[in-house]
């Protein structure tokens, strides 16, 4: 093999290579987390994709973005609950009402 004809095939090795292994990335840019919040059944399946496998995609942009999305969303979930009630702590005083809402007003 002439010199010429190695130097052609080692440059089309290092043009055509890093083209196809392009291709086998992502089919476009990641969804941002507003999307993955706005589509809450996409975010559950990449979610449940990139928890499933950690090792290969636990990195990748999409599954950062959705994770946060996740995040963000499981944040909200606890509005709905009634406000914790502690049981009073013996010995303290007791405030009411409106000696919670103006401190002033204790001796």
């Amino acid at each position: 093999m002439g010199e010429k004809a190695s130097l052609r095939l080692g440059l089309w090795f290092a043009t055509v290579l890093p083209l196809i292994a392009s291709g086998c990335g992502s089919s476009g840019p990641a969804r941002t987390v507003s999307y993955f919040e706005a589509h809450p059944r996409e975010r559950e399946a990449v979610f449940a994709r990139c928890a499933n496998d950690p090792g290969t995609l636990g990195k990748s942009a999409e599954c950062v973005n959705v994770s946060q999305a996740e995040a963000v969303a499981g944040i909200g979930s606890f509005r709905h609950l009634a406000p914790m009630q502690f049981p009073p702590v013996p010995g303290a005083k007791v405030k009411t009402q409106a000696q919670a809402s103006n401190p002033k007003s204790e001796p």
